[in-house]
């Protein structure tokens, strides 16, 4: 196992153990180190999901831009696929195996940023709601989840009820799309500014 791998399988250990100072720092480190892209994606990405479980909403949505950056950067045909997907254009060289990868891809995005902006709003006025998310992220024992849980006095049978869950998630999906839009713009501004007169 190379010492990126075995890095990376520490910082997972200490986010399932709930020591998210320790995750973010190990991140930190293997950003500091590395110019690889692929590393570059894969560490933001992790650590956005780890600022996100620390309440910290900005920073998680500065690593899941810079996840966003570094995979254009690795792999500039994911710029026409988004426009393409977004902007109903038709490009040279996209094809719908394409563009279907790149939108399972930006959905994930979407719900994780999305829930990055819409629980900074509702922290103090739906915990419940966002204590769903929080156990789906990262589980019911973990030492975050049980401090939120008792941070925001939220119960295990405090669950809202199924149609709110679905708005609260829609909800989400809605505000992580805005927001991708605009990330995108500004990648592609710095990656490839040729595609923005397709953006209109």
């Amino acid at each position: 196992m190379s010492s990126y791998d075995s890095k990376m399988d520490m910082a997972l250990e200490a986010k399932r153990s709930g020591d998210y100072e320790k995750a973010i720092r190990i991140y930190n480190e293997l950003a500091d180190n590395t110019q690889d892209f692929t590393q570059l994606q894969e560490i933001y990405y992790s650590t956005g999901k780890v600022y996100y479980l620390c309440d910290d909403y900005s920073n998680s949505l500065q690593s899941y831009y810079k996840t966003l950056f570094f995979n254009a950067l690795q792999t500039p045909s994911m710029l026409n696929d988004y426009i393409c997907i977004f902007y109903d254009k038709a490009l040279p060289g996209v094809d719908e195996m394409s563009m279907m990868r790149f939108k399972m891809f930006i959905q994930n995005y979407c719900r994780h940023i999305g829930h990055a902006i819409v629980d900074a709003v509702l922290i103090d006025k739906e915990p419940a709601v966002i204590y769903q998310y929080v156990l789906s992220v990262a589980g019911r024992e973990n030492r975050r989840t049980q401090a939120f849980k008792q941070r925001h006095n939220v119960s295990d049978n405090s669950a809202p009820n199924q149609a709110w869950m679905d708005q609260y998630e829609d909800m989400c999906f809605n505000k992580g799309t805005d927001c991708i839009n605009e990330m995108m713009k500004q990648i592609i501004e710095k990656v490839n500014p040729t595609l923005l007169r397709y953006m209109s």
